[in-house]
């Protein structure tokens, strides 16, 4: 395996697509079915099927259209593992991409860039054996730079919004976009993404909308759900009193675009061990 650490714009800079390879077509006809004003509901239960809605989120949202035209991607439990494994059927080898991002990360938290206070021999490794990248342009919260990462454009370009996504919002990376994802499966790829998506969290948003065959995660940050369930405080802490702005829907822990559970307290203290244990299976068996 060949690890890359690379910027968005370097990883679409690095894939080679065949003459035959001609995206135009299906982005006009995902394009023109968003600007038909195409709707859709928002309702999902534990099973995937029938029965009661966990999440308590409804309604009918228009999508919005693109915003613009693709050019050709606190700790923890914000942390996104992305893997790209290239199939195995190709005569000649192609590099695997293991891509980490992680949420609030400041530039000397981490050993390889001057750290002196977290210990991370991994890490170390890996810019010891492969690349150290020193110069990048990002947006400093989520939302914007997950949107940068998963298309190699400006954030405001592929995501303008002025913060983070929120539960329900109609907005998101719009589906007609053209993601890294989308890209390497034309060459034949295996995607996957493990953790936080937080790029819009109706069905055409999702993931596996957007080029992924795989996602075990949650839809947002896994502080935005009620107060009452314990995502807005440490585990035992008191619960904070409850205002508009603790009213949110419970947050879901979701597989391929099914809700898995309802997150609670507990559930928070074993997320990063789930997505560790899905990632490497992931790799295992690509």
């Amino acid at each position: 395996m060949t690890s890359i650490n690379a910027t968005p714009t370097h990883l679409l800079r690095r894939v080679e697509l065949p003459e035959s390879v001609n995206i135009l077509p299906r982005y006009r006809q995902r394009r023109g079915e968003l600007e038909h004003g195409r709707e859709s509901p928002f309702q999902r239960c534990a099973s995937g099927g029938g029965g009661k809605n966990p999440l308590l989120i409804a309604g009918e949202r228009r999508i919005p259209s693109p915003m613009r035209k693709p050019i050709l991607g606190t700790f923890a439990l914000s942390l996104l593992a992305l893997s790209l494994l290239a199939a195995p059927a190709f005569a000649a080898p192609k590099p695997n991409f293991i891509v980490i991002n992680i949420d609030d990360l400041g530039y000397a938290d981490i050993a390889p860039f001057g750290s002196t206070l977290n210990r991370t021999p991994n890490l170390d490794r890996m810019a010891r054996e492969g690349r150290k990248l020193t110069s990048f342009y990002a947006a400093p919260v989520c939302s914007p730079s997950r949107a940068s990462l998963m298309t190699g454009c400006y954030p405001k370009r592929a995501l303008p919004i002025p913060h983070v996504l929120f539960p329900g919002n109609a907005v998101g990376l719009a589906p007609a976009e053209i993601t890294v994802a989308e890209i390497l499966k034309t060459v034949g790829y295996t995607t996957s993404i493990v953790g936080k998506w937080h790029l819009g969290d109706q069905p055409e948003m999702l993931p596996t909308r957007q080029g992924f065959d795989e996602w075990l995660g949650l839809p947002y940050s896994n502080d935005m759900g009620p107060a009452a369930d314990g995502v807005k405080s440490d585990l035992g802490k008191p619960l904070p009193p409850a205002n508009k702005q603790n009213d949110q829907p419970p947050l879901p822990l979701m597989r391929n675009g099914r809700v898995v559970k309802r997150v609670l307290a507990a559930d928070q203290q074993s997320l990063v061990e789930l997505y560790t244990t899905e990632a490497m299976a992931f790799i295992a068996r690509n």
